[in-house]
């Protein structure tokens, strides 16, 4: 069985079969090396990791999966709850936690923010009597569970956390939950050091941007947050008051719509992202994906404008993950479908003096060892970048690449 991992099933939206025809032209990715560090088994080890990897300052690569760990004899059952895995330089696995259901926690959907000292942030889906938790997990392998969500009879809280989390000076972690509060549309969630929670923001229908938020939030300097919606979606903005201004509510194809990805900003203040549907109408009626730029005007409104606009074809489909930049301004990022083999690609966008945005096509999946990256990326300092396949649950099982662009 595939985890409830894919945008189809928590926004009810129905994929259809790519055809690609078009093949990727000669050259396309010339000069990018991919390399697979790890390829997922299925069992122990972890299986369909649907959120990407972080690094510390010796290289090592941590991460979690959807399933895998465990297999049998929990609430899980054959899949398994999931893991918490590291990866060294040269490739090994060593799994620092095996999830089981009954510690609270189980199907780490999002992946892990790390802190000085070396301890792990991260958040599940589901576990014990709760839709959902908050866990942190040090060193020494200790796991401690920080904060449970809605307890079946009470979710204003929220529940579901999918997103990731971000974590500021002061020790106190931020996220998001897909539904809960008091419209049972979502929250931006705030939890002290002491793990006591506060609601900052309950997402409505009425509010004009939508709700389900299903990606974490970016906070600037000034303590403002920015964020998206799933469904009727929008990018939103959360200042310290816990006043919500939409930069960009839906209205209507092709424009962006259906934001499952989180949003970046550069010196300027610029928004980036990309939306799951929305672009050019190439995929069915609602488009198939794109990625966008959203400017301040200095009035309080904001211009959005379409940096590229999939296809379905060789450049991608379906992007679910957020971007990166590198440090000349490029744009880093995957889909989940399409390429010359329909299983995803990773893709480079570059800027030109006219404003314009080339895409160049890093890596297309192949359907083994795993395609369909559904997580971001991440750089090394060496500008090399890393992330996550989940495969097809049946016989592929997700694993870790490394590219050279």
């Amino acid at each position: 069985m595939k985890p409830n991992r894919s945008p189809a099933t928590l926004g009810a939206v129905c994929l259809v079969v790519i055809v690609v025809t078009l093949l990727l032209a000669p050259g396309a990715w010339a000069g990018s090396k991919y390399r697979m560090l790890y390829k997922f088994t299925g069992g122990a080890d972890g299986s369909q990791p649907t959120a990407g990897v972080i690094l510390d300052g010796a290289g090592n690569l941590y991460g979690t999966t959807y399933y895998g760990g465990k297999i049998g004899g929990n609430w899980c059952g054959t899949n398994g709850c999931g893991v918490v895995y590291k990866l060294d330089r040269k490739g090994k696995e060593t799994v620092l936690y095996t999830f089981t259901y009954v510690e609270g926690s189980a199907l780490p959907y999002a992946g892990l923010i790390r802190d000085s000292a070396g301890t792990l942030y991260g958040t599940t889906k589901e576990g014990g009597s709760s839709y959902g938790s908050v866990f942190k997990l040090d060193k020494a392998g200790k796991f401690t569970l920080l904060y449970q969500f809605c307890s079946l009879s009470n979710c204003v809280d929220g529940w579901w956390p999918i997103g990731g989390l971000l974590r500021d000076s002061a020790g106190n972690l931020y996220g998001t939950t897909y539904y809960g509060g008091d419209n049972d549309w979502g929250v931006v969630f705030k939890l002290d050091p002491t793990a006591a929670e506060t609601v900052l923001y309950s997402f409505s229908q009425e509010d004009g941007g939508g709700g389900y938020p299903y990606a974490g939030v970016l906070r600037d300097a000034a303590g403002n947050f920015y964020g998206t919606t799933a469904v009727f979606g929008g990018v939103f903005e959360l200042d310290t008051s816990g006043t919500v201004t939409w930069l960009y509510g839906f209205s209507g194809f092709p424009a962006p719509t259906r934001f499952y990805a989180g949003v970046i900003r550069d010196a300027a203040g610029n928004v980036y992202g990309t939306s799951y549907e929305g672009g050019d109408m190439n995929c069915a009626q609602y488009g198939c994906g794109m990625v966008f730029e959203l400017s301040p005007n200095g009035d309080g409104t904001w211009t959005e404008t379409p940096l590229h606009s999939f296809t379905g074809q060789a450049d991608g489909a379906y992007p679910t993950a957020g971007l990166i930049f590198d440090k000349k301004g490029n744009l880093y990022g995957t889909t989940q479908l399409g390429g010359a083999s329909g299983y995803g690609v990773v893709f480079e966008l570059t800027p030109s003096k006219n404003g314009q945005w080339t895409e160049k096509v890093l890596h297309a999946f192949n359907d083994h060892p795993g395609g369909e990256p559904v997580a971001g990326l991440v750089f090394d300092q060496a500008g090399h970048l890393y992330g996550t396949t989940q495969g097809d649950g049946t016989t592929t099982f997700g694993s870790v690449f490394k590219i050279t662009p």
